[in-house]
């Protein structure tokens, strides 16, 4: 199958699972289980930073971003992970324009825990269902009041805006980006491989 290009949006005080959750999932998918010591996951995964490739999570983890925003491409799915980052970034017009220019271009706009507020505040939550970290669900519905904030479901899929709950919530938001893109046999085979269990409450279910 075709690749697929995923970029990961990281910043200063991102929630460290937030983005290498996602991360994992994508990079060990195999669009043919069978063929997983041969194949490479159909996911290309970038992690793209609007001012710094230097960063620092929320529990002062290093590490480096590959590209810079403004040098990214559009890819065909956009991440915005949480943390207590995003409090800066959802004042910040050059990214909130970004976020929303990707959502024009056709981009699947996804987020974890309160990178949800970064997409209320890009204007992208009016009329869909979404979700965020329980402890963030009353503050997102109150900056975003045309939103349908649903505390029930730990991974929303709302077509192109698709939202997760938080922190380990975004292993089975990936696994719900699998299911998607390659096949719902890909994302149980690799559930199974990162030896992850996913809730069967909310997760891969007939026309979810």
């Amino acid at each position: 199958m075709s690749e697929i290009n995923c970029q990961i949006l990281v910043f200063d005080g991102v929630e460290l699972l937030d983005f290498c959750g996602p991360h994992e999932v994508l990079t060990a998918c195999r669009a043919d289980e069978s063929q997983r010591a041969a194949k490479q996951s159909p996911f290309r995964l970038s992690l793209v930073s609007a001012d710094a490739i230097e960063l620092v999570t929320n529990g002062n983890v290093r590490f480096s971003a590959d590209i810079l925003l403004a040098d990214a491409p559009v890819p065909e799915l956009f991440i915005i992970p949480g943390g207590i980052g995003t409090r800066r970034l959802k004042t910040d017009q050059r990214v909130l324009d970004h976020i929303s220019g990707l959502a024009a271009a056709g981009c699947t706009m996804v987020s974890v825990c309160t990178g949800a507020l970064l997409l209320g505040s890009a204007g992208l939550l009016d009329g869909r269902d979404c979700t965020t970290h329980w402890m963030f669900c009353e503050q997102l519905q109150r900056e975003c009041p045309a939103a349908n904030v649903r505390t029930d479901r730990r991974v929303v899929d709302d077509g192109s805006i698709v939202t997760g709950a938080g922190v380990t919530a975004g292993i089975d938001l990936a696994l719900r980006l699998v299911e998607r893109c390659v096949s719902r046999e890909a994302a149980l085979a690799t559930a199974a491989y990162i030896e992850y269990a996913p809730s069967p409450d909310y997760l891969f279910r007939p026309g979810a």
